[in-house]
């Protein structure tokens, strides 16, 4: 039996976290003068410390919201790949996903369109998780799993961040493997490698 292959077919997979940014205090006046007198003061409370404006932890969306998440990333790159047009995928994204020019985006799924893999078939067909979504420490939101189609089996492993109050696309890595009925999660989600390393 011939081994075969998966197809690298790109990956633009960002894990950057903006930072919080602490709040900064305003500096306190110089208590004014008063007449020293002899009597003991009473000590005044501790005040409680200020509150310091930290961003909730994000929630693991229900999974209708999910399945829609993944549906339309890979039907955006799907027509992105058959136009050659990557600027609605890159605008759909959030931050991370947009520091990437759609230029940029082509070249990064290249491999995808000139290998002719067709990508619609995961607007009907239910996809299966490699493992349960999960929110990284850095707040972004993992989908990893794949569309049992055939002849062609759709891997993804996607990333998702959270920017006004919605999620966006932060990144995603697309693969496309000879269906035998067996199934492997991505082994990584690691910045690209440029092609021919």
């Amino acid at each position: 039996m011939r081994r075969v292959r998966a197809l690298p077919l790109c990956l633009a997979t960002l894990l950057t976290m903006c930072s919080a940014v602490d709040a900064e205090q305003a500096p306190k006046a110089p208590p004014s003068p008063k007449a020293q007198t002899n009597r003991p003061t009473k000590p005044k409370p501790a005040s409680p410390p200020p509150a310091t404006a930290s961003k909730p932890h994000p929630v693991i969306p229900e999974p209708e919201v999910l399945l829609r998440l993944i549906r339309t990333t890979l039907v955006a790159l799907d027509q992105a790949n058959k136009t050659n047009n990557y600027t609605v995928l890159r605008e759909i994204g959030g931050p991370s996903l947009q520091r990437f020019m759609s230029a940029q985006l082509g070249e990064l799924f290249a491999d995808l369109r000139t290998k002719g893999i067709d990508l619609s078939p995961t607007v009907v067909v239910t996809p299966q998780m490699f493992a349960a979504p999960v929110i990284l420490s850095n707040g972004m939101l993992r989908l990893s799993g794949y569309f049992p189609t055939q002849p062609m089996q759709i891997n993804f492993d996607l990333l998702f961040e959270e920017t006004n109050s919605s999620w966006k696309l932060a990144g995603l890595r697309v693969s496309a493997v000879q269906s035998n009925g067996q199934s492997a999660p991505p082994t990584d989600v690691a910045p690209p490698a440029k092609q021919g390393q």
